[in-house]
């Protein structure tokens, strides 16, 4: 069972989150176990990087999720970088530029905006490097996925157009003797059974 919070005094009742729960979590740029604050010319550099990006996104006519979708991206992160306020790792930035720019182009455009915005990219790290992974794997997974998909779905779309190429020869063969028996009028006679005996 939880413990309820106490109402002390110096903490009002009407208070929804307890005081050790609306701290504001430092801002800054973390160096190990230690958060140092951002320094104003990290934050130019995360407000270019944010428009830079924020200007390539409009000129495709991409929202903000349909770029996080194509990216491979949490929903809110294009927001956070466009408002300068989320560093960004070099392979984060790699992918949103894949999803922003022509394949001949993602080359140049990498190289520039990190020489350009060097301060806005957080160093890479192993936790990093692994989550990398994970999502590598997880996209191949999801395009073998698909490609099986297509060739199952590609199957069923031939056995239906053979089902429908024997049903159109059938009904065309039917058609034709009911314009035989047709023509030949009276003279038309059932085949006999023949008898045993």
């Amino acid at each position: 069972m939880a413990k309820a919070h106490p109402v002390t005094a110096d903490s009002p009742a009407s208070s929804p989150t307890p005081a050790h729960c609306a701290a504001e979590r430092p801002r800054g740029v973390r160096e190990g176990a230690e958060i140092r604050p951002i320094t104003p010319d990290e934050r130019s550099a995360l407000a270019g990087l944010g428009q830079t990006l924020r200007r390539l996104r409009l000129a495709r006519g991409l929202s903000q999720a349909r770029l996080a979708a194509s990216a491979g991206l949490h929903a809110n992160t294009p927001s956070r970088i466009e408002l300068g306020g989320h560093r960004l790792r070099p392979e984060t930035l790699a992918r949103l530029v894949r999803a922003l720019v022509a394949p001949a182009e993602v080359d140049d455009v990498i190289g520039h905006l990190t020489n350009a915005f060097r301060l806005a990219l957080a160093p890479s790290s192993p936790r990093a490097a692994r989550i990398e992974r994970r999502r590598d794997r997880r996209a191949r997974r999801l395009e073998r996925d698909t490609k099986r998909a297509m060739a199952v779905l590609s199957a069923i779309e031939a056995e239906e157009q053979r089902l429908a190429r024997v049903a159109a020869q059938r009904r065309q063969r039917d058609d034709l003797r009911r314009v035989r028996r047709e023509n030949q009028g009276d003279l038309y006679q059932p085949p006999r059974k023949r008898s045993t005996g």
